[in-house]
Formats: C-alpha cells, sequence, structure tokens
C-alpha cells in the first residue's frame, strides 16, 4: 500500500482541512510504501480514508483485497477518492 509523506500536496490538503494524517511524522514529499499489516496496525480505526489509490468504485476496493473489510471506513464505507473517473491512458499515466 502506498501513501504520502507528511509534505506531499495529499498530507497538506488533509492539514488544511484540520485532518490526523496518520503518517504526519513521515519525512519527504514523496510517497511510502507499506505492507498491509502495517497499515492495518495503524489505521484500522480511522474513521475516513482519502485516496485509496487506484480505486475510483467502492466494490473495486472490496473486490480487490477481502481483508480491506477491517478498516473501520471501509466498514462505514467513508473511502473517498480525489478523482471520480478516469480519462484516456497516454503512455504510464492516466490522464483525468
Amino acid at each position: 500500500m502506498v501513501f504520502a509523506t507528511r509534505k506531499s500536496w495529499a498530507a497538506q490538503f488533509l492539514d488544511n482541512a484540520n485532518g490526523n494524517y496518520l503518517w504526519q511524522d513521515s519525512d519527504g514529499t514523496g510517497s511510502l510504501s507499506l505492507s498491509f499489516e502495517t497499515v492495518l496496525e495503524k489505521a484500522q480505526n480511522a474513521d475516513f480514508w482519502i485516496g485509496p489509490g487506484q480505486f475510483t468504485l467502492f466494490e473495486q476496493l472490496e473486490k480487490a483485497n477481502p481483508n480491506y473489510k477491517h478498516f473501520k471506513a471501509v466498514q462505514n464505507k467513508n473511502v473517498y477518492s480525489f478523482s471520480s473517473k478516469k480519462g484516456k491512458p497516454v503512455g504510464l499515466f492516466i490522464m483525468s
């Protein structure tokens, strides 16, 4: 699982909204690659999951890994994407 570091735009977005970013102690402006177990241990009781990676539909997330059901945010369907649609693929990037 990949998460933004403390100084990334995504973490700043949450900070501006007075959110409690669980990885606020991380350094840098890039991303963190974490195991499922590490994320579950720290985020299992988080109220919201914002930015679930490539998933744009809740059903995609559920189908991709049945263990996501252990997260409170998934149980309560409080999972939000930065974008609700994807554009046509261009090279290695998805333009939205």
